[in-house]
């Protein structure tokens, strides 16, 4: 999941501080967008994913060329409200960016 949302725009700094990871799963990474923050860490039980779904509505046409352009499976839909790429990272989940 780091490496797609590296791909995508997101700062991702694996291991940042000694609170990651801070269930002592397995390996921690810190994950920023502008004000947006989070911690995202592996398990280290094995055959367990859990979906990680993440919609933005605020990305530039550049954060969204990025995107598209990062190489990971999307599809593209219009609506009256606008553009919407949907992308499923390999990690499994979804993100929607509209």
């Amino acid at each position: 999941m780091a490496k797609f949302l590296s791909a995508i725009g997101f700062v991702v700094t694996e291991g940042s501080d000694q609170l990651l990871p801070l269930f002592s799963e397995g390996r921690g990474a810190r994950v920023k967008r502008g004000n947006f923050e989070f911690n995202l860490e592996e398990s280290k039980k094995r055959n367990q994913l859990a979906n990680f779904n993440m919609m933005l509505t605020d990305l530039s046409d550049e954060e969204v060329a990025r995107a598209k352009a990062s190489g990971y499976k999307f599809t593209h839909t219009e609506s009256i409200l606008g553009e919407c790429y949907t992308f499923e990272p390999p990690d499994c989940g979804t993100f929607v960016f509209s």
